[in-house]
């Protein structure tokens, strides 16, 4: 009995003594597995890809292929919920989420217009319309101070401040038979057409034109004398050239420069330039 007792646990402190031993080989250790792709592999024919790509999708007779995309998870734990999944065969694709993009979501934004890819997002007319509805339903006609035109103003212009990486605006509306529709309601939709897609296509003038503007000057903006340019040129301050730059709003109207101040502004950098470079210091 005492033999098996011995032998018993002479196995136990060697079974403990082979698992402690074994802990020291068994850590676990992350290491990093990386598929080269086709960009890495071969720049070239990437690059050539690309070119063949964007030619493809440049001609209009084929036949154009639409996507939406639910970009509502801003920690992604997969590929598939990063545009950079989608088949590089799509032509447009919209954005569900266009607010608060991600920093990685307008990398991928980029990667994607490098394709030939155009990325949109959607302002719905019907969306903004259950919004305020939503909102007159919890409130007393005294607290309600707004009517709807002033709600969809101020709803249009938040959501076309999201334009800046985007390619292009789909404007929703899903419109009645009108031999449906009430005489009130006929004018509803009148008013939403003419008033409401005319601030909308206004509102994205002033963007396009402010954007390309400030595209111009990004890399210059900090060496250029923009309050001599000001004060010189148009009589103004530093922060009213500043405001027309960067497309700002004042008392609720977005000011950029007009044709004339345009030819203004590149007569001032004309004739600025010829200064500097006419301009030399002799020791």
């Amino acid at each position: 009995m005492k033999n098996k007792f011995k032998i018993a646990t002479l196995l136990f402190f060697t079974t403990s003594f082979t698992l402690g031993a074994c802990s020291d080989w068994t850590d676990i250790e992350g290491i990093d597995i990386k598929q080269p792709n086709i960009q890495e592999q071969n720049p070239e024919l990437y690059t050539k890809y690309l070119e063949n790509l964007r030619q493809y999708k440049a001609d209009t007779e084929h036949k154009k292929v639409y996507a939406w995309f639910d970009n509502s998870e801003k920690n992604p734990s997969s590929y598939a919920q990063h545009i950079t999944s989608l088949p590089d065969s799509i032509d447009i694709v919209g954005l569900m989420y266009p607010s608060e993009l991600a920093a990685f979501e307008k990398e991928e934004i980029m990667t994607l217009q490098q394709k030939g890819t155009k990325v949109v997002y959607a302002i719905s007319y019907d969306e903004i319309h259950k919004q305020y509805e939503d909102i007159i339903s919890t409130q007393s006609e005294a607290e309600n101070e707004n009517t709807f035109d002033y709600f969809l103003s101020k709803e249009i212009e938040k959501q076309l401040a999201y334009a800046a990486p985007f390619d292009g605006i789909i404007l929703k509306f899903i419109g009645q038979n009108p031999k449906y529709m009430t005489a009130e309601d006929k004018a509803v939709a009148k008013a939403w057409y003419e008033e409401g897609l005319g601030e909308i296509k206004e509102n994205i003038n002033h963007i396009e034109h402010e954007l390309k503007i400030r595209d111009q000057l990004k890399e210059v903006t900090d060496i250029l004398p923009l309050s001599y340019i000001a004060k010189n040129y148009f009589g103004k301050s530093a922060a009213w050239l500043y405001q027309r730059i960067n497309g700002n709003k004042v008392r609720g109207k977005v000011y950029t420069l007009n044709r004339e101040e345009v030819d203004t502004f590149n007569r001032a950098l004309k004739e600025i330039g010829n200064k500097i470079s006419s301009l030399s210091i002799t020791s």
